[in-house]
This record gives structure tokens, sequence and C-alpha cells, in this order.
């Protein structure tokens, strides 16, 4: 009743609830996170979405639903919005991660450094990655894809192909073409 009816004067007792855990977490909460919240919530939102994760309870049945996980990555999208690569260093589960990269603009991807591009490239999940590099071929122009797969080439250790075949689509094909793969991709699903 609070998230939907309070004001920012609730902020605090809406806060306790989250950090003690009394909150099943709702679009409602999230709602309220994302009108009145700070990025000082986004750790809270995700505690909480891992402890509902981690619930003994936890059958062959997933916990925290597609909706609520979409709505928590809007609400962290948008309490960061101006701080992207910070979010992308931030320890975020994998479920919550893809949700979140797909709500980056253009324009946000553009301006993520390459340095934080490859670390997201070396993430062992494969939907994370596959769900960066389709907005990543949405998003770059085609020599900075290059750039980018260069740079994946020359790393030591271990490389993952689907990086490779992405960004080898994204340089390999007209700019056009690779875009519209790719927002397909993104629209078929992760």
């Amino acid at each position: 009743v609070i998230c939907k009816k309070g004001g920012p004067q609730d902020l605090s007792l809406v806060r306790r609830a989250f950090d003690r855990g009394f909150i099943n977490v709702s679009s409602s909460e999230l709602n309220y996170l994302q009108k009145f919240g700070e990025w000082i919530d986004i750790p809270r939102i995700i505690a909480t979405l891992e402890q509902k994760e981690d619930a003994p309870n936890k059958l062959a049945i997933p916990t925290v639903s597609y909706e609520i996980s979409d709505s928590a990555a809007r609400t962290i999208y948008y309490l960061g919005r101006f701080r992207v690569e910070e979010l992308l260093n931030m320890s975020i589960p994998d479920k919550l991660l893809i949700n979140l990269v797909l709500n980056f603009s253009d324009k946000e991807i553009r301006n993520i450094d390459d340095s934080i591009i490859m670390s997201v490239f070396k993430n062992k999940n494969i939907k994370v990655r596959k769900a960066f590099l389709l907005k990543c071929i949405k998003s770059l122009p085609k020599n900075r894809i290059g750039k980018l797969l260069k740079d994946y080439f020359d790393l030591d250790g271990q490389r993952y192909y689907n990086v490779i075949y992405w960004l080898d689509l994204g340089v390999s094909l007209p700019s056009g073409v690779s875009r519209l793969a790719a927002q397909r991709a993104i629209v078929a699903g992760i």
C-alpha cells in the first residue's frame, strides 16, 4: 500500500523493509524505488532478488519471474542510467544483467569504454555475452566493431566463439544488414 500510494517521505521505511527481507518483490515496490530511489538502492534490489533466488523452497520453478527480473532491470537502469559503466562493473546476477543490457540505448553502448566492453565479452554466461554483443552490433560503427574483433583476437587466455561470430557478422555484412540481424535476434529473444 505504501509503495502504491506513498511518497518520497516513505523511502526510508521501504528501504528498511527491503533490507530486512520483509518485501516479496513485486512491480509496485520496484516502481516505487524507480520513482523515489537513488543509486544506493541498486545493491538493495540486487540483494533482495538474490535472496529470493536462493530461497530453500526453490524447486524446479524459478522464484524470480521474468516480469520481476525485467521490472528490476528497468528500475536499476533508471537509477544508474548516468553511470552505465559502473553498472557493468557491479556484481549482478546473469538473468538480471541480460535484461539490464537490453535496456541500454544505442548512445549509451557507444559511450562505453572498450576495456569495459571486453570485460563483458569475457563473461562466462553465453546469454549475457550474446545480449551485449547484439546491442554492440546494433549500436556501434563498423570500424569500432572491427577494432573490438582485432582486440579480442589479441587477448591472452580463453576466447568464446559466439563473440567472434557476432563481431565478424558486424564487420563482414553491410551495416544496415548486420544491425537488422542484431535487432531481429534481440526481438526473437536471447
